[in-house]
């Protein structure tokens, strides 16, 4: 009998090799998109694409994983293009990705507060065009305090509401470049050197 412990801690080096572990555990196979950039030693994907079932493996692989230099995770998903009225309410039961529920959202942040917490090499982070609520960015938060490495991080065209920037989140908004266009919040290119100062001055 395999020890689950010493997998888990073996494979948290190693996010391909576990990912197609725990999709072969759920009788699924890695999707090719995950696959593609991960060749290249990264996370990089459209988050739209992936279905309910297939962010179990991803989720579980990613708050392990001590790897990754970056992760990069998309949604471009706009229902209301080209929609009125009761077509706007066919567009969202039917065609909205799992990413765009509240709990696929905060479920990926508790993974990446996990990831943040225990990696020596992620250095970039960019979570683009997702919709971030106030307990997502909590969590997020906590991740962001405990990393050591974190170079840059981008929150580009992600919808944040005043009631989520009332969050401690707000505390690390001098560490952004802010861009208000689209109700969202920009945030690239911070420097290590800063983030740290200020994980130091909030402790």
């Amino acid at each position: 009998m395999i020890d689950s412990v010493k997998l888990r801690r073996d494979n948290s080096a190693d996010f391909f090799s576990h990912y197609e572990y725990l999709c072969a555990l759920q009788d699924s196979v890695p999707l090719p998109a995950v696959r593609a950039c991960l060749r290249e030693g990264v996370l990089d994907f459209n988050a739209d694409r992936l279905r309910l079932v297939d962010w179990t493996p991803l989720l579980s692989t990613l708050k392990i994983n001590k790897d990754l230099p970056l992760i990069s995770i998309k949604s471009f998903f706009q229902p209301w293009l080209g929609e009125t009225g009761s077509d706007k309410s066919k567009v969202c039961r039917s065609r909205v990705p799992a990413i765009r529920t509240r709990d696929v959202t905060f479920q990926l942040c508790k993974a990446l507060k996990c990831c943040l917490s225990a990696s020596n090499a992620l250095k970039n982070l960019e979570l683009n065009g997702l919709v971030l609520r106030e307990r997502d960015l909590n969590i997020l938060t906590k991740g962001l305090n405990k990393s050591s490495t974190l170079v840059h991080l981008s929150l580009a065209n992600c919808p944040i509401g005043d009631g989520g920037l009332e969050s401690e989140f707000q505390s690390y908004l001098c560490l952004f470049s802010l861009d208000w266009s689209h109700d969202s919040l920009h945030a690239m290119l911070i420097p290590i050197w800063t983030f740290s100062w200020c994980c130091v001055y909030l402790n």
